[in-house]
């Protein structure tokens, strides 16, 4: 597969409707955009999962923008561990393990390499820790995972909305910390 189809793939991972580039029962959305190599030193809050694999896709291409892929594959990540913290819809939690898998096959040995390299080493991942920290929990509504999810299908089938998304009684600092820790083992 061509990279220029990974955006559909995405979407469609995401709940969208890839004819028409609409959530299912929402109105019309904005396709998510990658996020440029070059702010992937300097990232942001408000960067969502798909936006984040899309960047890596891009800047996973050559040796000289891998550290900023190796942040946004990271911190994609541990913004998918929070969503599914926070988002009750179970069923919608896979969408983060389908994008990852759509971006799989758009990854080079040579990045995998350079990940695992980051991994090994107790000072990359310590980096990595303090960058996502530094980035802090998402500022996003997580409609990418919400979408993803049977509650909403089925609300949009059945003609009624959707149930409440999010969990209300979510610990959001607790959540955070587990988010991280889940995903990059910080504390090891």
């Amino acid at each position: 597969m061509r990279p220029t189809r990974l955006l559909p793939l995405l979407l469609l991972s995401a709940g969208m409707a890839i004819a028409h580039a609409e959530p299912i029962g929402q109105p019309p959305a904005v396709p998510s955009s990658a996020v440029p190599c070059l702010q992937g030193l300097r990232l942001k809050n408000s960067h969502t999962p798909p936006e984040l694999y899309l960047g890596v896709v891009q800047c996973a291409r050559e040796r000289a923008t891998f550290p900023a892929a190796a942040n946004m594959f990271v911190l994609a990540g541990v913004y998918g561990r929070y969503d599914q913290l926070r988002v009750k819809d179970a069923s919608a939690h896979q969408a983060v393990s389908v994008m990852r898998m759509a971006i799989d096959g758009h990854l080079s040995d040579d990045f995998r390499a350079y990940l695992r390299q980051i991994g090994a080493s107790r000072p990359a991942m310590q980096q990595m820790c303090a960058m996502v920290r530094r980035v802090g929990p998402p500022a996003y509504f997580p409609q990418y995972m919400v979408e993803h999810g049977l509650g909403a299908t089925r609300a949009a089938l059945e003609g009624h909305p959707a149930p409440g998304p999010l969990n209300e009684k979510l610990d959001k600092e607790h959540a955070w910390d587990e988010a991280i820790e889940g995903y990059l083992h910080c504390s090891e």
